[in-house]
């Protein structure tokens, strides 16, 4: 839940989707952590395919069972869903992409120069 937003005081008490996704992503994230040389290689993740249908009250424990899907290259695409204490409450394909963290960084770096930064 998010307090800190006025309009959000007003919304009933439960797990923003925010919250599922984000649980769901780190599921998927320590899974590729498994089979790349971490921490040199990592992964992005720049697929998210959600559906939410189930409300979960906060203070709820969710459980993210997941598996994957396939692999391309350096592509993982997953199906996950996250269950609560009584139902699943969405299901989403994620895809992670392996990145070698040097690489990436100096792009980033070359981005932020030719912004001026």
């Amino acid at each position: 839940m998010h307090h800190d937003t006025a309009f959000c005081r007003a919304v009933p008490d439960l797990l923003a989707t925010g919250y599922p996704v984000g649980m769901m992503e780190l599921a998927c994230t320590q899974g590729v952590m498994a089979c790349v040389a971490w921490p040199r290689e990592q992964s992005l993740g720049p697929l998210v395919n959600f559906s939410h249908f189930a409300p979960t009250p906060s203070g709820m424990q969710l459980a993210v069972r997941g598996e994957v899907i396939a692999v391309e290259g350096c592509r993982v695409r997953y199906q996950v869903e996250p269950w609560d204490e009584v139902k699943k409450i969405s299901e989403k394909i994620h895809e992670r992409h392996v990145i070698r963290v040097d690489k990436f960084n100096s792009r980033l770096a070359s981005k932020l120069a030719r912004n001026g930064a």
